[in-house]
């Protein structure tokens, strides 16, 4: 039987997470979604004008996973 323990963050802990992402990793997210913007316009110059929908299909998932 394979068992996966799941993390459990009690009401506080997850206010006092909040705080701590709000306080250190906030500020960071605009020079983050710049690089990461950056990066997404370099790979869709690799498609050719056609596949241009597709591209950008891509690069939102890829944007958004990146997010994460």
């Amino acid at each position: 039987m394979f068992f996966v323990t799941v993390p459990f963050f009690t009401i506080e802990q997850k206010t006092e997470f909040d705080a701590i992402a709000d306080k250190y990793l906030a500020p960071l997210l605009p020079e983050y979604s710049e690089i990461i913007n950056k990066l997404i316009s370099g790979y869709k110059k690799l498609f050719p004008k056609h596949l241009k929908d597709d591209a950008d299909r891509m690069c939102h998932d890829m944007f958004m996973g990146c997010m994460r």
